[in-house]
């Protein structure tokens, strides 16, 4: 005589307890994902207290099993859960660290705009000289001058003199803690060596605060940094050394000031602040072409032309033009608001799908 008995878990409790919670709390870490990166405190808390939820359940399925190393389906669906509710916490710490990143191009840029008066004034100076910004430039930077020996004797004199007139008044500080100190012995004093210096010595070559042209102009070393500064980016991303941005080089160097546009953008807004300025465009867009001072103005005034937008020729160049002109941060929100369902969806149907194999 043989009876089989056949056992079937009835797994309501589990289901409703663990499995249930545990999807919902997938989906509130989901939630994240839409909240705004620099609302951090709101996301902070989305991202961390899924993952606190998720061990404290893990804890409470453990506590009614008995410690081993077997496999148990329960506890390793907890655990991708865990997984994927701490990838969530983790994207949020990179998308932080992409916005400050974002955060210091955003200073560099205010910190050119600071000069937008200033800068203007460049602008007139050099369409009236009829120079180019980077000429105007060079004229306004400090010169080398030759400074005879007795002005420099004149400025020494003058700086012994401020020393003095400071030891003085410290001298008249500790003059009552002075006086209970002996005095002491009296020394003689030495002569001052006179130094034997060739006519070659006595001449040197100094730096000078500014040229004669920005005393002229009444323009300052700290007028012109920024404009110094742009030059800098607009020689790093002329690649082929042509004094010349191409539309794909503007494009490249806006981002380092982190304006986001897309390839067809730039062309555009490249045409229309040339047609403003009187000149005429080429027919294809793309063939334009920019010059130092022309960057420089299109930093100044990029927000007045943000709204420009041409319509994308295909779909491929549209999914192009959105990559280009998206933030990485919004951008890495964006992947994960699409992957992170997907990651729920595979986990459920892998885990209900091989339940039967434990």
């Amino acid at each position: 005589l043989t009876i089989t008995l056949w056992y079937k878990r009835k797994a309501k409790y589990f289901v409703d307890q663990v499995i249930v919670p545990c999807v919902l709390f997938l989906l509130v870490s989901y939630i994240q994902f839409f909240v705004a990166p620099t609302a951090a405190p709101a996301r902070a808390a989305l991202a961390v207290i899924p993952i606190l939820i998720m061990r404290t359940m893990g804890n409470s399925v453990y506590s009614s099993l008995p410690e081993g190393s077997q496999e148990m389906w329960l506890a390793d669906f907890l655990q991708t859960s865990t997984f994927l509710c701490t990838f969530g916490a983790f994207e949020f710490g990179f998308v932080q660290l992409l916005l400050m990143n974002e955060s210091a191009k955003r200073e560099k840029l205010e910190g050119l705009k600071k000069a937008n008066q200033m800068t203007e004034k460049l602008f007139k100076l050099s369409r009236e000289k009829g120079w180019t910004l980077f000429t105007l430039l060079n004229e306004f930077k400090p010169k080398e001058i030759t400074v005879s020996l007795e002005e420099q004797q004149k400025q020494e004199q003058a700086a012994q003199a401020e020393a003095a007139e400071c030891d003085a008044h410290e001298d008249e500080g500790n003059a009552s803690q002075a006086s209970a100190a002996p005095a002491p012995a009296p020394q003689s004093e030495a002569k001052p060596q006179q130094s034997k210096t060739s006519s070659s010595e006595r001449d040197s070559k100094l730096m000078m605060a500014s040229s004669e042209q920005a005393r002229k102009h009444g323009i300052k070393e700290k007028d012109i940094a920024f404009i110094l500064y742009a030059h800098q980016i607009f020689d790093r991303y002329d690649v082929d050394n042509s004094q010349n941005l191409s539309p794909d080089e503007v494009r490249k160097a806006l981002r380092y000031f982190n304006i986001y546009m897309g390839a067809t953008q730039v062309e555009t807004v490249m045409c229309m602040v040339e047609r403003d300025h009187g000149e005429a465009t080429p027919i294809d867009e793309s063939q334009v072409v920019y010059t130092f001072s022309k960057f420089a103005y299109l930093l100044m005034h990029i927000e007045e032309y943000t709204l420009a937008h041409k319509p994308a020729k295909s779909c491929i160049d549209g999914v192009m033009s959105w990559f280009q002109s998206t933030a990485p941060s919004h951008m890495t929100d964006f992947f994960c608001r699409v992957a992170f369902p997907i990651f729920i969806a595979l986990q459920l149907i892998i885990f209900f799908s091989i339940v039967d194999n434990y």
